[in-house]
């Protein structure tokens, strides 16, 4: 079901996109966001919303980040950078299935090629790098609120792989493990309403989308964003359109060629029983017959004792007679058949 602009929720990629645009409530919201979900306390944020990371070459794939924030550190004695890294993605249950452990591998590639600059051979400069997706259904089907992901040496677990990337789903519908904060900010960003805020972290959530909400240009970029995409998806929506119909012709050939299998085999079977009872009386009619010839009995004779006419046992008559004296049933059955089919 499509939705207005008021219905929206922070899930949604353009109200997302829109707060964290916004120059009054942007930061405080991301940093209000972050804290909230990873358990601490964020320093100075710069935003970069709706970042788009363009392909090395005009054949390869680019990537579309939903929030971009950076958070500045002091930097350290043993070289860490400067800055912290999380890339907010938002992202509703899609129609397909998809590859979402390998979509942030690429997501992660991307982000760090963009992080060094040419000839750059300190690979200590790289900033840490949170990605974080915050998810309307469960990615690996454990009900955990959280899934974290970092690096560690298989043979030696205790090893820490300190790359400085942490990976972290986020599952709005997981009951397990998290605490009462994580999961009130979870529920608010599903459903952005008065009613799921209920804490402070959350009341000033549903400030600063109240806030948005309101703003005439908001609703406007709305308004195109929606024309954007109809239009964008206009020609996929056809094509979907179109392989959907050959779909149903198919499955409808596959039916009726069930159906007329199904026919032909009751068509096969019939015709297969009436076979098998028509040669069943021919050899009942030729057992009686030859019975009758081994007693001397005449054509008109065994017509008249068997019930038939003469003029139709008269092929078998003629054919057991060849096989006298000994009237073989099965041999005048074989000879029958041959001189109907020459």
């Amino acid at each position: 079901m499509k939705k207005e602009f008021e219905q929206l929720n922070i899930i949604d990629n353009f109200l997302m996109n829109e707060i964290a645009n916004d120059a009054e409530v942007g930061e405080a919201a991301c940093r209000e966001i972050v804290s909230s979900l990873l358990q601490r306390k964020i320093g100075e944020v710069r935003i970069i919303p709706q970042k788009n990371i363009p392909p090395g070459l005009p054949n390869q794939r680019g990537i579309i980040l939903d929030v971009e924030i950076e958070e500045n550190i002091d930097n350290q004695e043993d070289g860490l950078p400067g800055i912290n890294v999380y890339d907010v993605e938002p992202h509703r249950k899609p129609k397909n299935k998809e590859n979402l452990p390998k979509r942030t591998r690429f997501y992660q590639a991307k982000i760090d090629s963009r992080r060094l600059k040419s000839g750059e051979r300190d690979f200590g400069k790289l900033p840490n790098l949170y990605i974080i997706f915050i998810l309307d259904y469960d990615p690996f089907g454990f009900d955990r609120v959280c899934y974290t992901f970092d690096n560690a040496c298989v043979e030696v677990p205790e090893l820490r792989y300190d790359d400085g990337l942490e990976i972290i789903y986020f599952n709005t519908t997981g009951t397990v493990g998290g605490n009462e904060s994580i999961r009130n900010m979870l529920h608010f960003i599903e459903n952005s309403t008065r009613e799921n805020a209920v804490d402070d972290a959350t009341l000033k959530m549903y400030d600063y989308v109240r806030q948005v909400k309101e703003q005439e240009v908001s609703k406007m970029r709305f308004m195109t964003y929606k024309d954007y995409f109809a239009e964008y998806y206009a020609d996929e929506i056809e094509e979907a359109k179109e392989k959907a119909k050959k779909e149903a012709i198919e499955e409808v050939k596959k039916e009726v060629s069930e159906e007329v299998k199904k026919e032909v085999r009751e068509e096969i079977k019939k015709e297969a029983r009436e076979e098998a009872k028509k040669e069943a009386d021919i050899r009942h009619t030729i057992k009686l017959i030859c019975k009758k010839l081994v007693k001397g009995k005449t054509l008109d004779e065994i017509a008249d004792d068997i019930e038939e006419n003469a003029d139709v046992i008269r092929p078998l008559y003629e054919t057991a007679v060849y096989f006298s004296p000994e009237y073989d049933e099965e041999k005048v059955y074989e000879a029958y058949l041959k001189d109907c089919v020459s």
